[in-house]
């Protein structure tokens, strides 16, 4: 639920990537749903010991998503 608000709100979004004790499937699972713009953002946000997480989750998920032709 945390995340589908945090979807909608990026000051949600900013106050969870901060957290203590987010669970790493929740933190992977906000960074999927974002923006890059968005995954920017978190990223800059994030506590530094998330960042690696972070950068890996986002990796992973573009790495998942095909190459659409222009």
């Amino acid at each position: 639920m945390m995340v589908d608000a945090a979807e909608r709100d990026a000051e949600i979004a900013a106050a969870l990537v901060s957290r203590e004790d987010l669970p790493h499937h929740v933190l992977a699972d906000l960074i999927k749903r974002s923006t890059p713009p968005q995954q920017a953002r978190l990223l800059k946000r994030a506590r530094p010991e998330f960042r690696d997480a972070i950068r890996a989750a986002i990796d992973a998920g573009l790495a998942a998503k095909p190459v659409q032709a222009v």
